[in-house]
């Protein structure tokens, strides 16, 4: 069970919850054509113990009628004619009774017979004997009326034991159908109730064991811990790939942040050059300004310091180019970053989706084990059913004794079948107890699958909601990442501004040097040009100090994680 490889986990439930069904359904069926055969053969015992009754008991009257007879013949007392005429009306009544309920030729033949035997008496027999012709009326009992009464006899006694013996037949049978039944139950029970503990065990620890490792990356992700190595999944349903989306986010992040802090460092070495850059040429503008003085003292040293003041110029235009560049570069490493975080918190959301996928399949997995459980309360229902046959087989049992004892001493053999009934019925009410209890059993489990699935179902609910607050983090993340995208083009355009400026300051010492025989008159245009370049250097100052903050509150970011 633990090698399933199917692609969802619907379709594992599915298949175990139809491999229970399949087999409740053999089950059940097999009992209820079980019940079906028990049925019929307790029928057709009821049937028969009333016919048998009768049997035994027109035996007894047509014997009784003829001792009746010998005795009216023997002594001439009319109470044996009136004891004969008594038992005449119970007879045609019981032969009545058994050609309504049999269509045996054996039935009709006795009542034929009988009735011939009813119209010699009272037709030749009583008018004979009346008319005092004892011997004659003797003769007509022994040589016609005798051996026909003993001919109804000897075939109702054959059709009683032939009854009998089919009884005995049909309870045997039921007795077997009722062994098979219970040992075919009895097993039937053990091996569903095997597979419904070994589905409850592996199907949700299948789903909740992955479930819970994701639940402790998704934990980590959180604190900002992303140095855990990937987490190996064997399944390729939902929740496989579930981990895989878990584990190419935690890559994409650690390869983001990675790239984030190189960029922040890069970034702040940068703003520390380009700081150092602007108190340079701010301190070289002093020195201009320094020299600009000298040069009202005297214009010798002109040319010496205008020459090297365009070399340091030309090294500043040359930084501030550079620093132009690493801000381009930047601001394209800021914009992939952004992409990169985009990717992540998309990638978040398919997430989210995965598990309202799963939180929906589990669900519907209680819905089917409920279902099963509908289906055992069905097969108790059964079971009750059985009981009340049981139950009424052994009140018919109890009847068909009542009436062997009546029968007297022909009625000890059916005595001894109707207790086997009786033995036969509570053997059957006691395996329908059984059955009970291993129903009741089946329903334990079933409820504990249940409970099983709603607590993954839980966990389900509370692995999403980290996803999602995952999902907030890459959203302030992203903002972050615009805010220092932002920022970083301000500096780029303000580097901008700086090397126009520094053309500007670089074309004004060309004209100092061209023009250095007018130094004199051009002493307050440098000035000015030098003031301006002041300003300008500071404004460098304070766009770098600005990059150097947003790199620091970068690298606070990124050292909120754990690479």
């Amino acid at each position: 069970m633990s090698k399933f490889n199917f692609r969802s986990i619907r379709t594992k439930l599915i298949a175990s919850f139809l491999l229970i069904s399949m087999i409740a359904f053999m089950f059940g069926a097999y009992l209820i054509n079980s019940i079906n055969k028990m049925g019929e053969n307790t029928k057709q015992l009821s049937e028969d113990i009333p016919l048998m009754s009768s049997d035994f008991s027109l035996l007894g009257i047509i014997t009784q009628q003829q001792a009746e007879l010998r005795g009216y013949l023997l002594s001439g007392e009319d109470k044996y004619k009136e004891i004969y005429f008594n038992l005449k009306q119970p007879s045609l009544a019981i032969q009545a009774e058994l050609l309504k309920e049999s269509d045996e030729i054996t039935i009709k033949e006795v009542a034929e017979q009988t009735n011939s035997v009813y119209k010699l008496i009272e037709e030749r027999l009583f008018p004979t004997y009346e008319a005092g012709k004892i011997e004659e009326a003797r003769q007509i009992l022994n040589n016609e009326i005798e051996p026909i009464m003993v001919k109804v006899i000897d075939q109702m006694t054959k059709l009683a034991l032939e009854k009998g013996e089919q009884s005995q037949q049909y309870s045997k049978q039921a007795l077997k159908q009722a062994d098979i039944t219970l040992t075919i139950s009895l097993v039937s029970g053990i091996v569903l109730l095997i597979i419904i503990m070994i589905l409850s065990v592996v199907i949700p620890r299948n789903i909740s064991k992955p479930i819970s490792k994701l639940k402790e990356r998704m934990d980590s992700i959180a604190k900002g811990d992303l140095s855990n190595a990937a987490l190996k999944v064997n399944t390729q349903d939902e929740i496989g790939a579930l981990v895989n989306s878990s584990n190419e986010v935690n890559e994409n992040l650690r390869e983001m942040l990675h790239s984030i802090s190189s960029v922040s460092n890069n970034l702040s070495n940068q703003s520390n050059s380009l700081t150092k850059t602007s108190y340079e040429v701010k301190e070289s503008s002093n020195q201009i300004s320094v020299t600009m003085q000298e040069l009202a003292i005297g214009s010798e040293k002109q040319v010496d310091i205008t020459v090297e003041l365009s070399n340091t110029m030309s090294d500043f235009s040359n930084e501030v180019k550079e620093a132009n560049s690493n801000g381009e570069n930047v601001y394209s490493s800021s914009q992939q970053l952004l992409g990169l975080t985009k990717e992540g918190s998309k990638l978040m959301i398919d997430s989210v989706k995965q598990m309202e996928v799963i939180d929906r399949i589990v669900k519907e997995a209680v819905q089917m084990v409920k279902g099963l459980d509908n289906k055992s309360q069905e097969v108790s229902k059964l079971v009750g059913v059985i009981k009340s046959i049981a139950e009424q087989t052994n009140l018919l049992a109890l009847n068909a004794a009542i009436e062997a004892a009546r029968a007297g001493e022909h009625g000890k053999g059916f005595a001894v079948v109707a207790d086997e009934v009786r033995k036969l019925a509570e053997q059957v009410s006691f395996s329908v107890t059984d059955i009970t209890d291993i129903v009741g059993d089946i329903q334990k489990e079933t409820d504990l699958v249940v409970h099983s699935l709603e607590v993954g179902y839980k966990e389900v609910e509370f692995g999403k909601h980290q996803i999602v607050t995952t999902g907030e983090t890459f959203e302030e993340i992203e903002r972050s990442l615009s805010i220092t995208s932002n920022g970083v083009q301000v500096i780029s355009d303000t580097l901008e501004n700086i090397a126009k400026n520094s053309g500007i300051i670089n074309t004004s010492i060309s004209e100092i040097a061209s023009v250095s025989e007018e130094s004199a008159a051009g002493i307050e245009e440098t000035a000015a040009t030098v003031e301006q370049s002041s300003s300008s250097m500071e404004d460098v100052a304070i766009s770098a100090t600005r990059l150097n903050s947003l790199a620091n509150e970068l690298k606070k970011q990124i050292n909120r994680f754990i690479l």
